[in-house]
């Protein structure tokens, strides 16, 4: 969770700055947007390399309110199918 010291667009502007500014990635794929419990967050797929190795970070970057930003992230070898299991994480997060 990040708390913001001044006001942001409560919408997809805001999710998307997060991952316009994702640093690192090889690539970035499955680039969508779309809103949970209410609240608009924007997604990605980032694939790197680290010591010759592919790793790829599922990013959700969700707008709660105007001053606070969820990030979720799930870490995985890029060789790793972890599609279903990061549907079940995600499916599971709730909002109060």
């Amino acid at each position: 969770v990040r708390y913001v010291d001044h006001d942001i667009a409560v919408d997809y502007t805001s999710s998307d700055f997060y991952v316009s500014n994702q640093t690192g990635c090889d690539s970035k794929t499955a680039l969508s947007k779309d809103s949970w419990g209410g609240h608009p967050f924007s997604y990605d797929m980032c694939v790197y390399t680290e010591n010759g190795v592919a790793w790829s970070v599922r990013s959700r970057f969700i707008i709660v309110n105007s001053k606070e930003v969820i990030f979720i992230q799930q870490h995985s070898l890029n060789t790793v199918d972890d599609q279903n299991i990061w549907f079940d994480f995600e499916y599971s997060l709730r909002i109060n």
